[in-house]
């Protein structure tokens, strides 16, 4: 239907600006992106950051969002399957648009730290409503609702997580720069 072609044009629409936003931050187009943080001494040498490397955790999450997108264009799998894909749509262009948004931030000024916290913990709360909605890891939709459904929302929400994390380590340092590499702080947290 023509409803269905509009969500499936937001959704694509919404995740190549996604996409191209956060290829402007990876490649340093963007300055002071969420690459500049994690390979600065401050996040590498704090006990509060997972190592960098964890970072690309988002290109395979972009990766995997290609699964739902691809099975929208093809229209593949059963009768509930698609209707969840169909539900997902307007969640998943909601998620793009926010961390569009997120990939364009500077991430010096505690002002857009803060915006970017909150942009986040949207991102956490939308997809924490998903696993509710979309009852992940429901065995009676088979091995296609995991595949296509389940697995993208899961890593999308590590992801955010992650990117809280840095985030946060960030806020600490523009605190107070020993705090980061302080133990107790760590176990505080």
């Amino acid at each position: 239907s023509y409803e269905r072609l509009q969500l499936l044009f937001g959704l694509n629409f919404s995740y190549l600006l996604s996409l191209f936003t956060y290829i402007l931050s990876f490649t340093g187009t963007l300055q002071n992106n969420i690459n500049t943080i994690l390979y600065s001494n401050n996040s590498i040498y704090s006990i509060l950051t997972p190592e960098p490397w964890v970072q690309y955790l988002q290109w395979i999450n972009y990766a995997v969002l290609l699964i739902p997108i691809s099975m929208y264009i093809w229209r593949y799998g059963n009768h509930d399957t698609m209707l969840k894909l169909y539900d997902l749509a307007p969640y998943l262009i909601a998620l793009n648009l926010i961390q569009m948004i997120t990939n364009l931030l500077p991430y010096k000024e505690h002002l857009f730290l803060g915006l970017c916290s909150f942009g986040n913990i949207a991102m956490i709360s939308i997809l924490i409503s998903l696993f509710i909605k979309m009852k992940i890891l429901d065995k009676k939709y088979g091995w296609i609702k995991t595949f296509a459904i389940d697995i993208p929302i899961s890593i999308y929400y590590q992801s955010c997580v992650i990117n809280t994390i840095f985030l946060t380590n960030q806020f600490i340092y523009g605190a107070n720069e020993t705090y980061i590499y302080n133990e107790q702080v760590f176990i505080g947290l």
